[in-house]
């Protein structure tokens, strides 16, 4: 899937939509959705912005990655986050989306996503980055791990078992809490995803 970011060339505005229908109704949001058979990332990135949005992309940079799972989800969400400073087009509403431009310093992160608060400082100070999150329903963020990479290192993830286990850095009591399993060894363990051979992740023992 693909999120893209507009924003004007110093970076003190940005552009975001309000989502009135789908996944994350009511939040503030950048524009993006899913790829469409045989289509590039890139395209996809650039043909949702123009949908939601009006906007016609004249420059996209891949700027991060995101991993999202909800517990007891047997699916992981791949997000790719791109970037886009110069543009042609007036912000229209569509059927999905009403656009709105903020000024950085009002971002009205309490009617966003969760983790927005955790990747946006990363994106504004023009950073690359990886995200991993787990949520429970689309309200509750369990955890998160975030790390800056190079820009080489935002491809697809063709190992996201391995990866996540790798990288998460959850603790114990996510997994009592949320019906999840804790191993000796400190690991956590979705029996849904354990089931489907998916996603297992790492925490410290407490």
């Amino acid at each position: 899937m693909t999120l893209v970011l507009v924003t004007n060339g110093n970076y003190s505005r940005i552009l975001l939509g309000m989502k009135k229908r789908g996944l994350g109704i009511g939040k503030w949001n950048g524009f993006g959705g899913k790829l469409e058979p045989g289509e590039s990332i890139e395209a996809a990135a650039a043909r949702e912005l123009h949908e939601e949005s009006g906007v016609v992309a004249l420059n996209l940079e891949r700027r991060g990655v995101v991993w999202q799972k909800f517990v007891n989800d047997p699916v992981a969400l791949e997000f790719h986050v791109f970037h886009a400073d110069k543009f042609e087009g007036t912000p229209m509403e569509s059927d999905e989306m009403a656009p709105k431009w903020f000024e950085i310093g009002d971002i009205p992160f309490q009617e966003m996503w969760k983790d927005d608060e955790i990747w946006y400082p990363a994106f504004l100070r023009r950073e690359y980055f990886r995200l991993f999150l787990l949520f429970r329903g689309t309200e509750t963020m369990l955890g998160h791990h975030i790390e800056q990479v190079d820009s080489t290192d935002l491809a697809p993830c063709t190992d996201l078992a391995g990866t996540w286990g790798e990288k998460w850095k959850g603790e114990a009591e996510m997994a009592r809490e949320n019906s999840l399993t804790l191993l000796e060894d400190g690991t956590i363990v979705d029996p849904i995803l354990q089931a489907h051979q998916s996603v297992v992740v790492k925490a410290p023992l407490i």
